[in-house]
Formats: C-alpha cells, structure tokens, sequence
C-alpha cells in the first residue's frame, strides 16, 4: 500500500484506510523486512500520518462505497485468505465499482482483496496531466471518475 499511497498523496488526493472491523490494521513483519531497502515504503512507515490512520481504519461496513472516486485494494497472504468472505468487503468493492469508482488492486488482490482497503477520497484534482506511466494513469483516472469525464 505503500506505492499506492505516495501517488495518490503527491497527485493532491485524500488517502483512508479501511478495514473488516475497523480499528489497527496488522503490518506484516515479514513484508517490512523484504521491503526495507525500498525508499518508498520506509518513507510510509516513518509517515506519522499514515501510520495513524493505520491504527485507527475504518470498518469496512461503516464505509459509503458511493463518496470515493478510487479504490485501491492492497495484497498481501493474509487478504488473499481473509477476504474472499468477507461479504462487507466484497459489497463496497462491487458498490464502488458499480459506482464508476476506479477499482484496482497490487499483489495478489484478485484472489481475496485486502485487509486494508486503501482509497483515493472525494478527487481534489481533476486537472492532472495524462502520463505515460501506469501509476499517474491511475492518478489521472482517479481524478476524473467523479467529473464523469
């Protein structure tokens, strides 16, 4: 979740996290180690603002699919077990989707989503330029669900 989040932050966009049941969502130790050379999710750990939200996610149930222009379903071996049940999470990804939200994913999110759902909020910038690179793609996109564009 963490290149996820650096380019929706950078691209202006509101990030929040949501979970089954709310509350402190789990961080694999074992992730953090194989990515601790990578800047940018070191840089998303020591984010005070990120782990807070982090701590205190939203549950999943308690999230209205129809305010998000994005929605970006980290991976993981815990999601990939965890969700495919999981009947809340499957209801906002389909609302969001059916929405015209951007629906993507990294990792292994098609096999059971996320036990954090990252989202893009309410788009703050919908004059972003067209980019060659997949990630500001998304941004790009993002930007335009809710404008219809």
């Amino acid at each position: 979740m963490a290149h996820p989040f650096e380019v929706f932050t950078k691209a202006g966009f509101a990030v929040e996290f949501a979970s089954p049941k709310g509350g402190v969502a789990p961080v694999d130790p074992a992730s953090v180690e194989a990515f601790a050379k990578d800047e940018v999710c070191t840089a998303f750990l020591a984010n005070e603002e990120a782990s807070a939200a982090l701590r205190s996610t939203k549950a999943i149930a308690d999230v209205d699919a129809a305010e998000y222009a994005a929605v970006c379903v980290a991976g993981g071996h815990g999601p990939m077990w965890d969700l495919p049940s999981n009947e809340a999470h499957n209801s906002f990804v389909a609302k969001a989707y059916e929405g015209g939200a951007v629906v993507s994913g990294e990792s292994e999110p098609p096999a059971g989503g996320l036990r954090v759902v990252a989202t893009c909020a309410r788009a703050h910038r919908a004059d972003e330029d067209t980019s060659p690179l997949p990630s500001q793609r998304f941004s790009q996109r993002c930007a335009t669900a809710r404008s219809g564009s």
